[in-house]
């Protein structure tokens, strides 16, 4: 079988297609991912070990823009860049993980009539999902409840968000060595995405003070690229030699698997592919939501963990350094409380995610006989 998956701009939407991708290549599938020219995919999905092709195209603005103009043009442009990608590679099966990178090849797929598969790794469904929902033969979706925005779609499958195996593949003593940590004390995994969040770091700084006689304590910073050298100064400002605290700051880290094994509390945002890899990985988080998403389903992502006890939620208008010192040193006083969270986390999750979704791929075909040989 020929499958290209489609789809970009954050990480979000990459990670679930790589898994998805690493699943399908177990079982001989021959591969094509195709994003766009300007997003992160052109680093992660060749690093991945995987085929790539780009498109240009960017999103559009969602208030009135002359640039939309421009948009407007890439993005017919990449109609005829996205039929000659189909044209070449023949694929059987066409898998889109959203974002506006997985429109052209995903509308061309339901015009060729190629079977077309839709992943929603959200519990609201972004613009592009809901309309190439239409022209799925297949959604899946990773939240129950989601399946109601696909009402126009025949056959909408619960399935979840599908994770790397690099996630599951590390052991704690090892990373904890090679991070320099002490695995005596209690780890919090602080970072806001593949980009970074700024308010994230600026109250990592303001909580810099209170965290500094906590000797129980070690803290993993990962700061974003643009942010690093900001945060490096702040915090260096503020050290003393006689700060208990062990704190290390990185600008990003390739195998976050590591840093998931060695922590016990993560600080993040609530993106759909990092809850999906902290549930998997059983960890208890403080949530806190980007304000601006889409249809804010950041926050109704968090939601889930929260109605669960598997997270809390802090909105981004209420961080502070202060109220962060504060949720951190609350949920270490109680281990009790902690490892619920962290029982309640792992029971949101599926590890079989991509293998579900992969099998979705053989039966779109009508190949479901191949799927077990």
């Amino acid at each position: 079988m020929r499958i290209i998956i489609c789809g970009g701009g954050t990480a979000g939407h990459i990670y679930p297609g790589l898994a998805l991708a690493e699943e399908l290549k177990s079982r001989k599938v021959d591969i094509l991912y195709v994003g766009s020219s300007n997003g992160i995919e052109t680093k992660l999905v060749p690093s991945a070990g995987f085929s790539f092709k780009s498109i240009s195209i960017k999103g559009f603005k969602r208030k009135i823009s002359i640039g939309n103009l421009k948009t407007i043009y890439m993005a017919v442009a990449s109609l005829f860049s996205s039929r000659k990608i189909i044209v070449d590679f023949k694929p059987d099966v066409v898998v889109g993980f959203g974002g506006y990178a997985s429109g052209p090849i995903a509308i061309l797929a339901g015009i060729m009539k190629i079977p077309l598969l839709i992943h929603e790794q959200n519990a609201v469904p972004g613009l592009t999902n809901k309309l190439l929902g239409r022209l799925a033969g297949i959604v899946a979706v990773s939240y129950p409840g989601s399946e109601v925005y696909f009402q126009k779609t025949r056959n909408v499958q619960l399935t979840g968000n599908p994770v790397r195996s690099i996630i599951f593949k590390a052991d704690r003593l090892k990373s904890m060595e090679e991070f320099g940590l002490d695995n005596k004390r209690k780890t919090i995994l602080i970072f806001g995405g593949s980009r970074g969040a700024r308010k994230i770091n600026e109250s990592v700084i303001e909580a810099y003070p209170l965290f500094r006689d906590c000797g129980d304590m070690q803290i993993i910073h990962i700061t974003g690229d643009l942010d690093f050298e900001f945060v490096k100064e702040k915090i260096f400002n503020q050290k003393k030699e006689e700060d208990k605290l062990i704190y290390k700051r990185y600008p990003y880290i390739e195998n976050i698997g590591k840093v998931y094994s060695c922590s016990d509390l993560v600080v993040c945002r609530a993106g759909a592919s990092t809850i999906a890899e902290i549930t998997n990985c059983g960890l208890p988080a403080i949530l806190i939501p980007y304000p601006y998403s889409t249809d804010n389903h950041q926050e109704k992502n968090a939601r889930i963990l929260e109605q669960n006890n598997a997270g809390i939620i802090v909105l981004d208008k209420d961080l502070n350094g202060q109220l962060l010192f504060e949720e951190i040193t609350r949920l270490f006083s109680s281990s009790f409380k902690l490892l619920e969270m962290k029982k309640n986390s792992k029971s949101l999750s599926n590890s079989k995610a991509a293998e579900m979704i992969a099998r979705l791929v053989f039966e779109l075909e009508g190949k479901e006989n191949l799927f077990e040989q």
